[in-house]
């Protein structure tokens, strides 16, 4: 059988050159990602059910081999493998490390709504802005900017405010503290009602719904989120919406709620009379105040109620 020395010399040749490249193909189809936010486990499967096989501290950088809903599979700098939470994680690259042709959802850290844009950068038109949370499939993944897909709305959003995880941990509650709890009431500029929710920001779940007015008690006030009670349900309002100085305006409608009928002096007598007891240092401020325009008769007759009371 005669031997085609240039023919194997052409098959070991292309051997060594899919050998050579296959590897570098692999590792280029992988990612990394960094350990944020503490000491984040490893576990055997996609679940916070799964078993505890290690745990790595902020800013261990693993590799992640694939994904699994709000899971990443990874493998760890000392050769275990398992799922990682992916809150948890910050793939570098930034936005650019999710894939293209993948479900993604905005995100903010301040709860806000994020713009999509018609072209990848801030001079291009705003087609629309969505709230945390919403759902969104990569068109083109990119560093600073990824093309997605909202509904039938196709736009640019800037990848730092994409994410592979598919909503927000539950987070820490605070613990009430009774006796250091205090008074505060929901205000809006528009007057329309107010939102209490889960967590604090406008991707968790609404648990209530609150009209101008409505009093509430503050457990622990925040720059941009508060953790509230109204009633016996605690929740996360943005902190814009609550205010204590709400008495005052009440003070200034009783103010000029001027009428010559009964029932209607004898309503503001009442009216200041109660809120003297719940805010006496406001109320006698105001009542010997010249800023005060109650009549004779019902500033006698809100004195008198207070002495009944």
């Amino acid at each position: 059988m005669k031997i085609n020395k240039r023919g194997i010399a052409l098959l070991v040749l292309t051997v060594m050159v899919i050998t050579a490249v296959a590897p570098l193909t692999s590792a280029a189809a992988e990612q990394t990602g960094t350990v944020v936010g503490g000491w984040l486990i490893l576990r055997g499967s996609p679940s916070f059910n799964g078993a505890v096989l290690a745990s790595y501290p902020s800013g261990t950088v693993v590799t992640i081999t694939g994904s699994t809903g709000a899971w990443y599979s990874v493998r760890t700098p000392n050769g275990l493998t398992g799922y990682m939470n992916s809150a948890y994680l910050k793939v570098n690259g930034g936005g650019g490390g999710i894939p293209s042709g993948t479900t993604a959802y905005v995100t903010s850290s301040n709860g806000l709504n994020v713009r999509l844009r018609s072209g990848p950068g801030k001079g291009y038109s705003i087609i629309a802005a969505y709230a945390p949370g919403t759902t969104c499939t990569i068109l083109t993944s990119g560093q600073n900017w990824s093309r997605i897909q909202i509904g039938s709305t196709t736009g640019y959003m800037m990848s730092q405010f994409l994410t592979s995880s598919p909503s927000p941990q539950p987070q820490p509650q605070p613990q009430p503290q009774p006796g250091l709890e205090y008074r505060v009431w929901l205000t809006s500029s528009n007057g329309n009602g107010v939102n209490l929710r889960s967590g604090p920001s406008k991707a968790y779940p609404s648990i209530g719904f609150y009209s101008v007015g409505t009093e509430a008690w503050m457990v622990t006030a925040g720059h941009t989120w508060s953790y509230i009670r109204i009633g016996t349900r605690y929740g996360y309002m943005m902190s814009q919406f609550l205010t204590d100085d709400y008495i005052d305006r009440v003070i200034e409608v009783l103010d000029s709620l001027y009428t010559d009928t009964y029932y209607s002096r004898m309503g503001v007598a009442w009216a200041v009379a109660t809120a003297m007891a719940k805010y006496p240092e406001k109320c006698r401020a105001y009542m010997l105040s010249p800023r005060n325009h109650l009549d004779d008769w019902t500033y006698k007759k809100a004195l008198q109620k207070m002495k009944e009371s």
